[in-house]
């Protein structure tokens, strides 16, 4: 059975006329009138009642339109979807994404994807930037944004923001009222940081940042998220560096400082595997783009 005879079928069956049909058809009568034939013969019954006047539908062949426009109109729905997804109009992502990242570009970047590609779902993940280079390379997520610095021949990192690292200590700290900190003055602290195994390019942005100011720091790797080492800086239990993106954000008994003279830059990359290439992947990486680019400019 061909899909050809069914879509001839279905033409013929609304105009209940060989010749109408096969104008519509742009074919000649018989070679419509034998493609009916073919199908007929190969279902074993008569979906037509021939006549002078035209043809009819048998009560078989109507049970038989009914289902085949059913089946035709979720065909041509497949196909869209299919042509849509690989156009990256339509289909599914799974994004990891560290925590700084929702602080940043991905709310303004989600936006714009979704206006531009409603028919695309976004699954967000928030994983660490180890985590997430795994999940990257077992299929787990289709793309991540991790820090960098991070090594992986078998997977493609694209930097999508740069931002300095900020000090935070308690407010109540005798140097929280200094408008920039130089960082050497805060060399007999504790700082707490995010574990290196789960974020080794910013645990080693950290420290290579405090190498700069003279001092290697003192290092206690309290918790996994910036929410609880926030917590613990507002009651003293030691000071901490963090992006600026992170540092936007308003935490209680804590002041947030730019560094004196700070040269390291922290990298925000978007991770993905080599192969396949996949057009939504590449419209989230633009929306991305865009998101930074109005960081930037808001930044100036």
């Amino acid at each position: 059975m061909e899909l050809r005879q069914i879509r001839s079928f279905v033409v013929l069956a609304d105009e209940l006329h060989f010749s109408r049909a096969a104008l519509r058809l742009h074919i000649v009568q018989p070679a419509l009138s034998k493609q009916i034939k073919a199908l007929e013969s190969e279902l074993g019954f008569s979906l037509l009642s021939r006549h002078q006047r035209g043809v009819e539908l048998t009560a078989a062949g109507r049970v038989f339109r009914d289902q085949v426009e059913v089946m035709l109109r979720r065909l041509d729905r497949a196909v869209d979807l299919a042509r849509a997804t690989a156009t990256g109009r339509a289909g599914a992502l799974d994004v990891g994404f560290v925590r700084a990242a929702m602080w940043s570009v991905l709310p303004s970047a989600l936006r714009d994807f979704r206006l531009a590609t409603e028919n695309i779902e976004v699954r967000l993940h928030e994983l660490s930037s180890a985590t997430q280079l795994q999940h990257v390379r077992d299929g787990l997520i289709d793309a991540g944004l991790v820090r960098l610095p991070v090594h992986d021949d078998s997977l493609d990192f694209e930097v999508i923001y740069s931002e300095p690292l900020l000090v935070a200590l308690a407010s109540n700290h005798p140097l929280a009222g200094e408008p920039r900190i130089d960082l050497a003055k805060l060399a007999n602290e504790t700082f707490l940081l995010l574990p290196r195994r789960g974020e080794p390019g910013f645990y080693d942005r950290c420290v290579a940042q405090c190498y700069e100011f003279g001092f290697g720091p003192t290092t206690v790797e309290e918790s996994r998220g910036f929410a609880a080492i926030l917590g613990m800086v507002g009651i003293g239990m030691g000071v901490t560096l963090l992006p600026s993106s992170t540092g936007s954000v308003g935490w209680p008994n804590v002041a947030v400082r730019p560094l004196s003279r700070a040269s390291i830059m922290l990298d925000l990359a978007l991770v993905r595997r080599h192969e396949p290439v996949s057009p939504a992947l590449d419209r989230f990486a633009s929306a991305l783009h865009r998101a930074a680019d109005r960081l930037v400019v808001r930044a100036n």
